[in-house]
């Protein structure tokens, strides 16, 4: 065993040849994902955290890693950036609530983490548009926060979980939107899926061919209101961002 070896230190020349082959295009995406990673066998395994509940409600041994792969836009991957694991708690004992506690102590602190050292690899690049894509945990505050401060360099894209509120309307976001002018429709095709049975946490799925899909696609800008039940943000500064709300038509 050795202190010295780490995750970073492992990727640290993978990610420096990641930067280096980013640095040969305008543009580069960075979706991130967190995993679990289940070690619920290894029970003589030190250093594992609790990745969920069990049948018994004890938690299943595992990691969770927070990924973060460049790639172009056409997807061509390009190298991992990071992917630090942690080993969570989920037994933890927390009085406060969690609008009481600030963001740098919450679990989803790893996205804002991961959002920040894309702007340090995008100060590397000099001509090379970082692109970050956050599924719905991305939805936070905080990192709009910050990605306001660095549109043109490091925009982001996420897909919205919070229905927040709006300073354009009584509506909040969800509803506002899907209220809103068609912009315009696009053809996509959706590849087949396999069928599915019915699983604890998953519905049953039948087989489906693959087929075209029309979307109506809505796109407007909005100023998000900050969240007033949190102590932190609630006196934050309105934020501008372009909504884009997509639903299939028919």
């Amino acid at each position: 065993e050795s202190e010295k070896l780490t995750i970073e230190s492992l990727m640290a020349k993978h990610k420096e040849n990641a930067i280096c082959r980013m640095a040969g295009f305008d543009e580069v995406l960075v979706p991130h994902d967190s995993s679990s990673i289940n070690y619920g066998t290894l029970k003589q395994t030190k250093g594992l955290g609790k990745i969920g509940k069990n049948k018994n409600s004890e938690g299943t041994l595992g990691l969770l890693t927070h990924s973060r792969l460049a790639c172009t836009l056409d997807g061509i991957p390009l190298g991992v950036l990071g992917s630090p694991c942690v080993a969570p708690e989920i037994h933890k004992e927390e009085t406060r609530h969690r609008d009481d506690i600030p963001i740098e102590e919450k679990l989803s602190y790893r996205w804002v983490q991961g959002y920040e050292d894309d702007i340090k690899v995008g100060k590397k690049l000099p001509a090379t548009q970082i692109i970050t894509v956050f599924d719905r945990e991305g939805d936070i505050f905080e990192i709009f926060s910050i990605a306001d401060l660095n549109r043109e360099k490091n925009p982001i894209i996420v897909r919205s979980n919070h229905n927040r509120k709006i300073l354009e309307s009584n509506f909040r976001l969800h509803d506002f939107m899907a209220n809103e002018p068609i912009s315009f429709t696009e053809v996509v095709m959706i590849p087949p899926q396999r069928s599915r049975e019915e699983s604890r946490d998953k519905k049953a799925r039948p087989y489906t061919k693959a087929r075209a899909a029309t979307l109506a696609v809505t796109y407007k800008k909005v100023t998000l209101l900050p969240p007033e039940d949190n102590k932190f943000l609630k006196n934050h500064k309105p934020i501008e961002m372009y909504a884009v709300y997509a639903r299939e038509e028919n």
